[in-house]
């Protein structure tokens, strides 16, 4: 049974085309929270101010500031 369900997953995921991928992130970006508008973050003992810009299709939260341009999850928290 898991190992029909990993060939239609993996068959699924084949499928897919780059115009689908494309589609699936500007759905995510069209949903994900303060795109666009500026943001405080907090990044080991440094305040950052910068404009949320998005995802990348690596998973990274890409900001405006050219000294942290991304971060991996858990890299910086929010300041509220």
């Amino acid at each position: 049974m898991a190992k029909d369900l990993h060939q239609k997953l993996v068959k699924a995921f084949d499928s897919f085309e780059a115009s689908q991928t494309t589609s699936i992130m500007e759905a995510y970006h069209a949903h994900l929270y303060r795109i666009g508008e500026t943001v405080l973050l907090q990044h080991k003992n440094q305040i950052i101010t910068a404009t949320l810009k998005g995802v990348n299709d690596e998973g990274l939260l890409m900001i405006s500031d050219p000294e942290f341009p991304a971060f991996r999850h858990g890299e910086a928290d929010w300041i509220w």
